[in-house]
């Protein structure tokens, strides 16, 4: 990745629906619907970027920000 994670998280704040979706579909597995709008994707795709570059939460991290999320 040529520019720092915070750069690119920054940079999606700019970015249109088509773009976000894009995006999301080529950094995540599961393809998002044609009509999902910004405010779902950013965050995910944030999210994932994230976890590209510094790795995944181990798994009692992840079921803890689960129940914290709920």
């Amino acid at each position: 990745m040529s520019k720092s994670i915070i750069r690119q998280i920054i940079e999606l704040e700019s970015k249109s629906a088509s773009d976000l979706r894009q995006i999301y579909n080529e950094i995540i597995p599961k393809k998002c619907a044609a009509n999902t709008n910004k405010e779902f994707l950013r965050p995910r795709i944030a999210y994932r970027l994230q976890e590209l570059a510094f790795g995944a939460l181990d798994d009692e991290s992840d079921r803890k920000s689960t129940r914290l999320n709920s």
